[in-house]
């Protein structure tokens, strides 16, 4: 069914079609995580700047920690191996505590919080960072994640410790999803990505489907000469979030939107002439309630298991869009 919809949908609205505009081509929607991609981008780069403790370690970074959530394990553990030699960090037992109680400490904090206030308080941590900097850091991360294994990565204070924190560096591109992309920016359409993720890490992995930076909207942070501000900026693209982004950087109804039960916000954009593909467990309430509003519900796509290997993109420019 879903490959049916999305044939005809390219065979009447793309490129040479009665209607069709190069001014103002039909527009696509996909989310980024856990759809066009399996993983997530800002979950590959949370944990390459953990493990690398690429953070810019002031006061005002330390503030952003709560106490309640281990800001006071983390701090001990970073300074007691910040000037130990980087070779030695592996079996350093305070890098291995500082890695394993910084995670722990976003788990826990995005569990109680909600995916929202968890984004904009992960990327509020980048902040001090110079944007060149980050976006070198994404673009590692994001080639990183595709060649490990897809399995979350134990981050414990010990090789042996029982219970280890998780990190989750593992990125896949989905097959299906790349031709789609590469299908309709073919027959012309304006395809568009959104993402919860922080904007650099977000314009690496879409680049890796060819979509163009200014398609790109993950959640940015604002800008200050040159380094990012613990400030994160409108519309964050998640739920109300999504339809605004949508209204407020796209400016037209998408023909296609593709997302998950959480992205429903722009699903619902629909103005009951598009397509919305919902991916969703075929048994599920999601599904069940998607197919009630004339979704197409196609069930969540296995990650590839095998390392990817992509041609290596251009850098992005920092902060595109």
């Amino acid at each position: 069914e879903t490959a049916d919809s999305l044939e005809r949908l390219l065979e009447y609205l793309g490129a040479g079609t009665t209607g069709y505009s190069t001014a103002e081509p039909p527009v696509a929607v996909l989310m980024l995580d856990d759809c066009a991609v399996s993983g997530s981008p800002g979950d590959a780069l949370f944990a390459k700047m953990t493990a690398e403790a690429a953070f810019v370690f002031d006061d005002a970074f330390w503030g952003l920690i709560p106490p309640q959530y281990g800001g006071a394990a983390v701090r001990a553990g970073w300074l007691s191996f910040k000037d130990q030699p980087r070779a030695v960090w592996p079996k350093d037992p305070n890098y291995l505590l500082f890695r394993k109680t910084l995670h722990r400490t976003h788990d826990r904090l995005c569990a109680d919080a909600g995916a929202r206030t968890c984004a904009r308080w992960r990327a509020s941590l980048f902040k001090g960072l110079e944007e060149a900097e980050l976006q070198r850091l994404a673009r590692a991360a994001v080639l990183d994640g595709l060649r490990r294994p897809f399995a979350p990565l134990p981050a414990g204070d010990s090789p042996d410790d029982p219970a280890p924190a998780e990190a989750r560096p593992a990125l896949r591109m989905v097959p299906e999803m790349k031709d789609l992309a590469r299908a309709l920016l073919e027959r012309g359409f304006d395809v568009w990505t959104f993402s919860l993720s922080g904007q650099h890490a977000s314009l690496e992995a879409a680049r890796l489907y060819g979509l163009h930076p200014s398609r790109v909207v993950g959640l940015r942070n604002k800008i200050l000469n040159g380094a990012l501000t613990a400030e994160t900026l409108n519309p964050v693209p998640e739920g109300y979030g999504l339809a605004e982004g949508v209204a407020l950087l796209v400016g037209r109804t998408p023909v296609l939107a593709v997302g998950r039960p959480q992205d429903a916000a722009l699903l619902d954009t629909d103005d009951g002439d598009g397509l919305r593909v919902l991916l969703a467990p075929t048994g599920s309430p999601a599904a069940a309630a998607g197919r009630a509003k004339g979704w197409v519900v196609q069930p969540p796509l296995s990650p590839v298991r095998e390392p990817q290997q992509p041609a290596a993109p251009k850098p992005a420019a920092p902060g595109a869009p």
